[in-house]
């Protein structure tokens, strides 16, 4: 989905998978 990549964009995509499994254990 995002092609654009870089930097930017792998970091924003670890932060949000960090985050979803943070709050899937949360919940687990």
């Amino acid at each position: 989905m995002y092609k654009s990549g870089g930097i930017n964009g792998e970091s924003y995509a670890n932060c949000v998978c960090v985050v979803i499994t943070l709050t899937v254990w949360n919940y687990a």
